[in-house]
C-alpha cells in the first residue's frame, strides 16, 4: 500500500495520520472499540494499579488487532460515531520529520 496522509476529526480536534490505509483502519478500529465497550481509561487508572492498567490496555489492543486482521481485505474510510475521515482534503504539512514517506501534496 502507498503511504498517504489522512486527516480526521476526533472530539472537535483535527489530526493528521501519516501511513497506509490499513494502519489508519487499525487505529480507527481501536477508537471504535473503546467507544463501543465504553472503556474509560481515566477510570481504569483510578481503580487499578499501573501494571493492571497496562495489562488491560494490551488486551484491548490485541482484541482490536484481531478485528483489524479480519477486516484487512476491505478497509475503507467511513463516517461514524468515533471518527470523521476527510478523504481527499489536504494542506501542506510543515513537519519534515513526519512528512518522510508520505506522498507529496498537490
Amino acid at each position: 500500500m502507498v503511504p498517504r496522509n489522512w486527516q480526521f476529526y476526533l472530539i472537535y480536534h483535527k489530526y493528521v495520520w501519516a501511513g497506509d490505509l490499513r494502519s489508519f483502519g487499525y487505529f480507527t478500529n481501536g477508537l471504535k472499540f473503546l467507544k463501543v465497550q465504553k472503556i474509560d481509561i481515566q477510570a481504569l487508572i483510578a481503580k487499578m494499579s499501573f501494571e493492571g492498567v497496562k495489562e488491560r490496555l494490551v488486551e484491548i489492543i490485541q482484541e482490536w488487532g484481531e478485528q483489524s486482521k479480519v477486516k484487512s481485505k476491505s478497509v475503507g474510510l467511513q463516517f461514524d460515531t468515533a471518527i470523521n475521515p476527510l478523504n481527499g482534503i489536504g494542506v501542506p504539512f510543515p513537519y519534515t520529520s513526519i512528512r518522510r514517506g508520505v506522498t507529496p501534496f498537490r
